[in-house]
């Protein structure tokens, strides 16, 4: 149904530029130019897929970039940048 709702939107609103899904990873029927991911302090929790846990997908899944919802992000390895934004933003 999303692809159908997207349709729908653009032919109301045909100058639209830019469609927000949430969940849209899960839909790969749905085209898109970027992947978006957004964790909060939880993280990848125990690691696993619903119902033993919070993922809906295998981690690490590839996103053009990754948000982080919260205080501040803790990995345990790898590459870690934090970027404050204003508050408005």
């Amino acid at each position: 149904q999303r692809i159908e709702a997207a349709r729908a939107l653009l032919e109301r609103h045909p100058a639209t530029q830019v469609i927000v899904s949430d969940d849209g990873l899960q839909h790969l029927a749905l085209a898109r130019d970027i992947e978006i991911c957004v964790f909060d302090d939880r993280g990848v929790g125990n690691g696993w897929l619903l119902p033993a846990g919070p993922l809906r997908e295998p981690w690490p899944r590839h996103c053009d970039l990754l948000l982080h919802s919260g205080e501040r992000p803790a990995f345990a390895d790898g590459y870690t940048a934090t970027r404050e934004l204003a508050p408005y933003a």
